[in-house]
């Protein structure tokens, strides 16, 4: 694992939290944080992320993103998602949150989401 290079994190909170995290982001010096619902995303290496985890106080979980893709029903969604986690070795454990956002026309024609897979970062499976 390198220290270095750019990772979309996403720190995630409850709902109406989002400005407090985003400024706890900023006092730890993340550099343009960009408020969603429930969550703020910014950019960092692996040493912000891992402060992050140790220092954010409104944040309930710190994700890294690990792949986006073009979903145009669930059954997209859930074959991206396996494709991204059969390239985990043979009894290892991945734990991964999917998520989709996206607009749907009403005529039915239209229909595409982004698709995007988090882990969450320094997660260890209870023993």
């Amino acid at each position: 694992m390198t220290t270095g290079g750019p990772l979309s994190l996403v720190a995630t909170c409850s709902l109406g939290l989002e400005e407090l995290l985003a400024g706890e982001l900023h006092d730890l010096g993340v550099g343009a944080p960009q408020i969603q619902r429930g969550a703020v995303a910014f950019t960092g290496g692996w040493p912000d992320c891992w402060r992050a985890n140790w220092r954010l106080r409104t944040a309930n979980r710190v994700l890294v993103e690990l792949a986006t893709w073009e979903a145009h029903d669930g059954a997209a969604l859930a074959a991206g998602a396996r494709a991204l986690s059969a390239g985990t070795t043979e009894g290892s454990r991945l734990s991964m949150a999917t998520g989709a956002a996206g607009t749907f026309a009403t005529s039915g024609t239209s229909q595409t989401a982004e698709a995007a897979a988090t882990a969450g970062a320094l997660t260890a499976p209870q023993r």
